[in-house]
């Protein structure tokens, strides 16, 4: 699994990889740190959700976010947020669609996906899995 810019995990004991691991988010999350919650396994090629609602937290500054994902079987819908809320049009990347509120992607295929496009800042990105199996790769930041 490819952090970006040296990044790594931030939850008490860190990944815990081939095997599928309970991740609990801390009450305080610092910067540059990626934080797991709920049921993840973690390999050295990527990041699988084992639950719905397991969440990925990443604090970046930047002004896009990418991120690489696949689902091995079903597509999977990925709530997204920044800062504790949906993303607003100025904010969403391309593969993010807007509805009753809520801003979310669905991942379907091996790909990159535009998760975030706005102005340059620093800001927290939440990504829920809603369904179980996706399998999250790497991100890139712009």
């Amino acid at each position: 699994f490819a952090l970006p810019r040296g990044q790594n995990l931030g939850n008490r004991g860190g990944f815990q990889r081939n095997i599928v691991t309970e991740y609990v988010l801390p009450s305080a999350l610092e910067r540059d740190a990626l934080y797991l919650e709920g049921l993840w396994e973690s390999t050295a090629e990527y990041l699988r959700a084992h639950e719905a609602g397991s969440a990925l937290f990443l604090d970046f500054q930047a002004h896009a976010v990418n991120v690489v994902a696949d689902v091995l079987h079903e597509p999977v819908e990925v709530e997204v947020t920044i800062n504790g809320k949906p993303l607003v049009y100025e904010q969403k990347g391309d593969d993010v669609i807007m509805k009753d509120g809520k801003s979310f992607m669905i991942i379907d295929e091996p790909r990159l996906y535009n998760v975030v496009r706005g102005a340059y800042g620093n800001y927290q990105l939440r990504l829920e899995i809603m369904n179980k199996d996706a399998t999250i790769h790497a991100f890139t930041f712009g």
